[in-house]
Protein backbone atom coordinates (compact mmCIF):
# COMPACT_ATOMS: atom_id res chain seq x y z
CA UNK A 1 0.00 0.00 0.00
CA UNK A 2 2.30 2.40 0.72
CA UNK A 3 4.61 1.74 -1.85
CA UNK A 4 2.04 1.86 -4.55
CA UNK A 5 1.12 5.51 -2.69
CA UNK A 6 4.55 6.56 -3.22
CA UNK A 7 4.90 5.27 -6.70
CA UNK A 8 2.05 7.25 -7.21
CA UNK A 9 3.32 10.66 -6.01
CA UNK A 10 6.00 10.10 -7.60
CA UNK A 11 4.61 9.60 -10.94
CA UNK A 12 1.92 13.19 -10.05
CA UNK A 13 5.53 14.70 -9.46
CA UNK A 14 7.30 14.06 -12.42
CA UNK A 15 3.94 14.76 -14.39
CA UNK A 16 3.67 17.82 -12.99
CA UNK A 17 7.50 18.80 -13.39
CA UNK A 18 7.37 17.98 -17.12
CA UNK A 19 3.91 19.92 -16.95
CA UNK A 20 5.37 22.85 -16.08
CA UNK A 21 9.11 23.01 -17.68
CA UNK A 22 6.72 22.72 -21.13
CA UNK A 23 4.76 25.67 -19.31
CA UNK A 24 7.12 27.64 -19.30
CA UNK A 25 9.27 27.04 -22.46
CA UNK A 26 5.97 27.59 -24.41
CA UNK A 27 5.57 31.17 -22.14
CA UNK A 28 9.49 31.82 -22.99
CA UNK A 29 8.87 31.10 -26.80
CA UNK A 30 5.50 33.59 -26.88
CA UNK A 31 7.55 36.29 -25.12
CA UNK A 32 10.14 36.07 -27.72
CA UNK A 33 8.00 36.01 -30.55
CA UNK A 34 5.58 38.96 -28.74
CA UNK A 35 8.41 41.17 -28.04
CA UNK A 36 10.18 40.73 -31.22
CA UNK A 37 7.32 41.65 -33.50
CA UNK A 38 6.51 44.38 -31.59
CA UNK A 39 10.71 45.56 -31.71
CA UNK A 40 10.85 44.52 -35.21
CA UNK A 41 7.59 45.00 -37.06
CA UNK A 42 7.96 42.00 -38.38
CA UNK A 43 7.51 37.96 -38.00
CA UNK A 44 11.13 36.15 -37.90
CA UNK A 45 10.41 33.13 -39.84
CA UNK A 46 13.83 32.29 -39.69
CA UNK A 47 13.83 32.57 -36.27
CA UNK A 48 10.77 30.46 -35.39
CA UNK A 49 11.56 27.72 -37.60
CA UNK A 50 15.45 27.30 -36.71
CA UNK A 51 13.85 27.32 -32.91
CA UNK A 52 11.42 24.57 -33.84
CA UNK A 53 13.59 22.39 -35.48
CA UNK A 54 16.13 22.87 -32.70
CA UNK A 55 13.12 22.01 -30.22
CA UNK A 56 12.35 18.44 -32.44
CA UNK A 57 16.65 17.67 -32.54
CA UNK A 58 16.65 17.97 -28.36
CA UNK A 59 13.19 15.71 -28.29
CA UNK A 60 14.70 13.17 -30.39
CA UNK A 61 18.26 12.82 -29.04
CA UNK A 62 16.19 12.47 -25.67
CA UNK A 63 12.95 10.11 -26.45
CA UNK A 64 14.39 8.05 -29.63
CA UNK A 65 18.29 7.84 -28.91
CA UNK A 66 17.87 8.15 -25.28
CA UNK A 67 20.84 10.38 -24.43
CA UNK A 68 21.05 12.80 -21.24
CA UNK A 69 20.58 16.48 -22.24
CA UNK A 70 22.02 18.98 -19.44
CA UNK A 71 18.77 20.60 -19.46
CA UNK A 72 20.12 22.98 -16.33
CA UNK A 73 22.95 24.50 -18.94
CA UNK A 74 19.64 24.84 -21.34
CA UNK A 75 17.62 26.50 -19.42
CA UNK A 76 20.51 28.74 -18.01
CA UNK A 77 21.45 30.04 -21.13
CA UNK A 78 17.49 30.76 -22.42
CA UNK A 79 16.91 32.39 -18.91
CA UNK A 80 19.98 34.79 -19.48
CA UNK A 81 18.77 35.74 -23.21
CA UNK A 82 15.04 36.29 -21.59
CA UNK A 83 17.05 38.43 -18.93
CA UNK A 84 18.85 40.50 -21.72
CA UNK A 85 15.65 40.68 -24.08
CA UNK A 86 13.45 41.98 -21.26
CA UNK A 87 15.47 44.73 -20.78
CA UNK A 88 15.74 45.74 -24.49
CA UNK A 89 12.10 45.74 -23.67
CA UNK A 90 12.43 48.49 -20.91
CA UNK A 91 14.66 50.02 -23.45
CA UNK A 92 12.02 50.06 -26.15
CA UNK A 93 9.10 51.22 -23.99
CA UNK A 94 11.15 53.78 -22.48
CA UNK A 95 11.84 54.89 -26.21
CA UNK A 96 8.04 54.55 -27.22
CA UNK A 97 7.36 57.01 -24.59
CA UNK A 98 9.25 59.52 -26.47
CA UNK A 99 8.35 59.05 -29.40
CA UNK A 100 4.98 59.89 -27.94
CA UNK A 101 5.98 63.27 -26.04
CA UNK A 102 7.52 64.29 -29.20
CA UNK A 103 4.80 63.55 -32.30
CA UNK A 104 2.29 64.88 -29.64
CA UNK A 105 3.81 67.38 -28.37
CA UNK A 106 3.91 66.83 -24.51
CA UNK A 107 7.46 67.62 -24.48
CA UNK A 108 6.65 70.63 -21.93
CA UNK A 109 5.57 67.63 -19.31
CA UNK A 110 9.58 67.08 -18.79
CA UNK A 111 10.32 70.70 -18.92
CA UNK A 112 11.15 71.06 -22.58
CA UNK A 113 9.64 73.68 -24.77
CA UNK A 114 10.94 75.36 -27.98
CA UNK A 115 13.22 78.37 -27.60
CA UNK A 116 14.20 81.44 -29.33
CA UNK A 117 17.89 81.78 -29.98
CA UNK A 118 19.59 85.29 -30.04
CA UNK A 119 20.11 84.47 -34.04
CA UNK A 120 16.69 84.25 -34.71
CA UNK A 121 16.92 80.35 -34.91
CA UNK A 122 14.20 78.32 -32.84
CA UNK A 123 15.50 75.46 -31.10
CA UNK A 124 12.78 72.99 -31.00
CA UNK A 125 11.97 71.22 -28.20
CA UNK A 126 12.91 67.30 -29.38
CA UNK A 127 16.33 68.93 -30.68
CA UNK A 128 17.09 69.29 -26.67
CA UNK A 129 16.93 65.67 -25.88
CA UNK A 130 20.34 65.08 -24.69
CA UNK A 131 21.49 61.59 -26.36
CA UNK A 132 23.94 59.50 -24.72
CA UNK A 133 24.96 58.87 -28.59
CA UNK A 134 23.57 59.41 -31.64
CA UNK A 135 23.99 57.70 -35.18
CA UNK A 136 22.26 59.63 -37.31
CA UNK A 137 24.27 62.82 -37.36
CA UNK A 138 26.07 63.47 -40.31
CA UNK A 139 29.82 62.97 -40.65
CA UNK A 140 31.57 65.94 -41.47
CA UNK A 141 33.93 63.94 -43.70
CA UNK A 142 33.42 61.08 -45.48
CA UNK A 143 35.69 58.33 -47.00
CA UNK A 144 35.09 56.67 -50.38
CA UNK A 145 33.36 53.58 -48.06
CA UNK A 146 30.96 56.31 -45.87
CA UNK A 147 27.43 56.35 -46.43
CA UNK A 148 26.28 60.16 -45.93
CA UNK A 149 23.04 58.71 -44.82
CA UNK A 150 23.40 55.16 -43.60
CA UNK A 151 25.67 54.24 -40.20
CA UNK A 152 26.75 50.37 -40.18
CA UNK A 153 25.13 50.62 -36.26
CA UNK A 154 21.76 52.21 -37.51
CA UNK A 155 18.45 50.77 -35.95
CA UNK A 156 17.47 50.19 -39.29
CA UNK A 157 20.84 48.36 -40.85
CA UNK A 158 21.43 44.87 -40.66
CA UNK A 159 23.61 44.88 -37.66
CA UNK A 160 21.36 47.45 -35.36
CA UNK A 161 18.41 45.69 -36.66
CA UNK A 162 19.81 42.19 -34.50
CA UNK A 163 21.08 44.42 -32.11
CA UNK A 164 17.77 46.11 -31.36
CA UNK A 165 16.11 42.68 -31.51
CA UNK A 166 17.60 41.12 -28.97
CA UNK A 167 18.70 44.18 -26.74
CA UNK A 168 16.56 46.60 -27.14
CA UNK A 169 19.28 48.87 -29.07
CA UNK A 170 18.68 52.53 -30.12
CA UNK A 171 20.95 54.52 -33.11
CA UNK A 172 20.17 57.43 -30.78
CA UNK A 173 19.07 56.68 -26.61
CA UNK A 174 17.85 59.52 -24.75
CA UNK A 175 20.01 59.64 -21.00
CA UNK A 176 16.37 58.10 -19.03
CA UNK A 177 16.39 55.17 -22.26
CA UNK A 178 19.89 54.14 -21.76
CA UNK A 179 19.69 54.25 -17.45
CA UNK A 180 16.29 52.06 -18.37
CA UNK A 181 17.84 49.63 -19.63
CA UNK A 182 21.16 49.23 -18.08
CA UNK A 183 19.56 49.60 -14.32
CA UNK A 184 16.96 46.40 -15.44
CA UNK A 185 19.78 44.29 -17.58
CA UNK A 186 22.03 44.69 -13.81
CA UNK A 187 19.00 43.63 -11.93
CA UNK A 188 18.10 40.64 -14.00
CA UNK A 189 21.76 39.25 -14.68
CA UNK A 190 22.42 39.52 -10.95
CA UNK A 191 18.79 37.66 -10.40
CA UNK A 192 19.90 35.16 -13.19
CA UNK A 193 23.72 34.78 -11.36
CA UNK A 194 22.10 33.96 -7.83
CA UNK A 195 19.15 31.85 -9.21
CA UNK A 196 21.87 29.62 -11.18
CA UNK A 197 25.25 30.02 -9.50
CA UNK A 198 24.63 30.56 -5.89
CA UNK A 199 25.40 28.01 -3.70
CA UNK A 200 22.37 26.57 -1.08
Amino acid sequence: GQTASALEKAGLGVFFLVFFAILREGFETAIFLMGSFSILGSFSYWGFFSGMILAIFLGYLVVIQGRKVDLTYFFRVTTLLLVLFASGMVAYGTHEAEEFMVKGKHLHWVGLEDKQLENGITLKAEDQIVRVWNVHKPKKILTENDNELFHVLHDKGRVGIFLKGFLGYNSNPNWVEFLAWFISLIFGLSLWRKFYFTES
